[in-house]
């Protein structure tokens, strides 16, 4: 499952849910090889292999799938996991650069990944 701690007893949240109110549920996901991205990262596949890769609108052949559960760097096809319901801090997501998670939001809705901004007070 996802990394909640970095460094073993330090506490450090990365604000990707916004809160529990939508289960998170997973699946894997083979990332082509070349694939560094971070937690948070749209993913999206390509519709003739199903290989997955960071989200990028020109791509308009692949299909969108999750966001990523962890840190990845696949030097080889590599298998990760991918969140593909919950409820998000679209601050928190990442694609490459020129694309945005608006690209995908209403795919996302229709999918059960509903995105929304921390709130923050003085």
């Amino acid at each position: 499952m996802a990394k909640l701690v970095q460094d073993g007893d330090t506490f450090t949240p990365d604000h990707l849910f916004i809160s529990g109110s939508v289960t998170a549920l997973t699946q894997g996901i083979t990332l082509v090889a070349g694939t560094n991205a971070k937690r948070g990262a749209i993913i999206i596949a390509d519709a003739s292999t199903g290989k997955g890769e960071v989200a990028d609108k020109t791509k308009t052949d692949h299909k969108l799938v999750g966001i990523l559960t962890d840190d990845v760097n696949a030097e080889a096809d590599t298998i990760a996991t991918v969140y593909i319901t919950g409820h998000f801090n679209q601050e928190a997501l990442s694609c490459i650069s020129g694309t945005s998670y608006k690209d995908y939001e209403y795919e996302m809705k229709k999918l059960g990944m509903y995105l929304d901004t921390v709130k923050g007070g003085n």
